[in-house]
């Protein structure tokens, strides 16, 4: 008689302890690259919005050692360089894929394509300064002209769609096999990092404390019921109570409320304890 295992029957294990679910393995395999992407995400986003709330209150004159902040409030205030940083790219890659759509020509051509230009350009050299000149020299303008006039926010912006040209360009030449084109798509790449990392959430945070001071209507408006007198000039009696205000709020944290006057042209922040407030009322705007 065989011993032979019958026919259409699953073999058996010929290990003990062989894992019967492969894919256990697989995300096993995997589990400490996510848990370091997670944490490297989540440093990076407290410190991009620790470099900018640090940046946004320094701008109006106030010690950022004063302020308390807890890991989660940093990473929501990075929203606002991430969100700026991501949007622009996201735009030139929705652009790429709706190419067929409107019949346009590919933003990264082919490598016989890029070769191509370059010989253009390597032939006639005039056309290539008037090119080099005109796609540079443009930007540069407005990126120059928006830091003299204070719109930070502008310059900014210019100058990082500007970097992304420089490489989107660059790597369709380097496909091409320009060496040239390589080096400049490092530098473009190395500097795009320095600057999303250094100067896009400092930058951001001066502009936008600059928006506001020059904006004061668009805070929030609040009025305060004082539990004692702090001898400021819009303090009154309203019934029973000690209010003052109306104030525009700056910010709000550890238990303190820093604030300027509801006018056109703001004069110092004040801060005032939360212990001294009874109660906060904010003022919808007419």
């Amino acid at each position: 008689m065989s011993d032979a295992e019958p026919e259409g029957l699953p073999p058996k294990c010929e290990e003990d302890g062989q894992s019967e679910a492969p894919w256990l393995g697989s995300v096993a395999s995997v589990a400490p690259l996510l848990l370091a992407m997670t944490a490297l995400g989540a440093a990076l986003a407290f410190y991009l919005g620790w470099a900018y709330e640090k940046a946004y209150v320094e701008e109006w004159g106030l010690d950022f050692s004063a302020f308390s902040y807890n890991p989660y409030e940093l990473m929501v205030a990075s929203s606002t360089t991430l969100v700026w940083a991501v949007g622009t790219p996201l735009a030139l890659v929705l652009l790429e894929l709706l190419r067929p759509v409107f019949s346009l020509d590919t933003i990264f051509g082919s490598p016989a394509a890029a070769s191509h230009r370059i010989h253009v350009v390597r032939s006639r050299p005039l056309l290539g300064a008037l090119v080099l000149s005109g796609s540079l020299g443009a930007p540069a303008l407005v990126v120059i002209l928006s830091f003299v006039l204070g719109d930070l926010r502008t310059g900014l912006g210019t100058l990082w769609v500007v970097l992304l040209i420089m490489a989107g360009f660059s790597w369709q030449y380097a496909r091409g096999g320009s060496s040239n084109a390589r080096w400049i798509l490092l530098s473009a790449v190395v500097f795009g990092v320095f600057f999303i990392l250094v100067i896009a959430p400092a930058g951001l945070g001066r502009a936008d404390a600059q928006h506001d001071k020059q904006h004061i209507d668009q805070l929030p408006r609040v009025e305060l019921v004082l539990r004692r007198s702090l001898g400021l000039e819009s303090e009154g009696l309203g019934g029973d109570e000690l209010r003052t205000g109306p104030w525009r709020l700056v910010r709000a944290n550890a238990g303190h409320l820093w604030l300027v006057s509801d006018a056109q042209e703001p004069t110092a922040v004040i801060q005032i304890d939360s212990s001294d407030i009874a109660s906060i009322t904010y003022i919808r705007d007419d």
